[in-house]
């Protein structure tokens, strides 16, 4: 199988492990990844607030040099990035003034039909979740995993079946063979935009997250955000539970999970990336 991939500009820089760990589940499963030649940034975060315009001509750009190499489907696994492309490409289909706008700027029109995926529903729709099953040689046993989609995810309707209750990160997680676990704060933000303007929201946000994973006997927190991962894998330092003690909560790629389902080494996935270590709770588990 072969799909594009964008992976965008955390993925490069600083969640290179999310990037690597897709890399290697892909190659496991013996799917060749396209990459987007020349790629640029989306401006997922900062371009709406200066400019409309430009907030859909960089995802435009990226659209258009996807389908110039005749990509088709796009892998999209960074849900900023999936929204932004996404949100562009659904503006030109319904908005003629917005289309021919970006044309007439760019020199490219765009006439749809971009089949585009995040990590989640690629898995469900284009490996499913029978086909997953049959590639696991290490399942997750005894690991108690809480599904953390974030703010963004869950408002891509394809890759969260819920807006307010999604499963399907769960529904993966089941044919890995691992536990998922119910708990409250699910879907909460964790507060990445704030970290540097109110970093005390943040962190209140980041501490109400953990507590409830840890109510709920989670062993670890399953991310499919390079923002949320890196928000709550780093600043998890310094932040106590109820009791006082401090978190260890290890922070771990859906794609890491997946790699080591399929029996991947953990240098191939950058696991020693993760500022909490998974390594004690993997190996107690005979994973590693």
């Amino acid at each position: 199988m072969e799909i594009g991939y964008y992976p965008g500009c955390s993925l490069e820089s600083t969640s290179r492990e999310y990037d690597i760990s897709l890399r290697a589940m892909c190659s496991m499963m013996d799917i060749t990844l396209v990459e987007v030649s020349d790629w640029i940034c989306c401006g997922t975060s900062p371009t709406h607030a200066a400019s409309q315009e430009l907030s859909h001509m960089l995802p435009y750009k990226n659209i258009q040099k996807a389908e110039t190499h005749g990509i088709k489907e796009l892998l999209i696994p960074c849900p900023s990035c999936l929204y932004s492309i996404s949100h562009t490409e659904e503006a030109c289909a319904k908005d003629a003034l917005v289309r021919q706008r970006l044309a007439d700027v760019t020199g490219y029109t765009h006439e749809g039909g971009l089949k585009i995926y995040h990590l989640l529903d690629f898995l469900r729709d284009r490996i499913t979740l029978g086909g997953l099953q049959t590639m696991v040689k290490k399942p997750l046993a005894g690991v108690k995993i809480a599904s953390y989609y974030g703010c963004l995810t869950r408002f891509f309707p394809a890759a969260a079946d819920d807006l307010e209750q999604p499963s399907l990160m769960e529904q993966i997680i089941e044919a890995l063979g691992g536990q998922t676990v119910e708990w409250t704060h699910k879907v909460e933000c964790c507060g990445a935009g704030l970290s540097i303007t109110r970093p005390d929201i943040t962190q209140r946000l980041l501490g109400e997250i953990l507590e409830s994973a840890a109510r709920a006997s989670a062993d670890c927190i399953a991310v499919v955000c390079p923002l949320c991962q890196s928000n709550l894998d780093i600043r998890q330092k310094g932040l106590t539970n109820s009791s006082g003690a401090p978190y260890a909560m290890p922070v771990i790629y859906l794609t890491q999970l997946v790699g080591i389902a399929l029996g991947a080494p953990s240098t191939a996935l950058g696991m020693e990336k993760l500022m909490v270590d998974a390594g004690p709770l993997l190996r107690t588990k005979g994973l590693l």
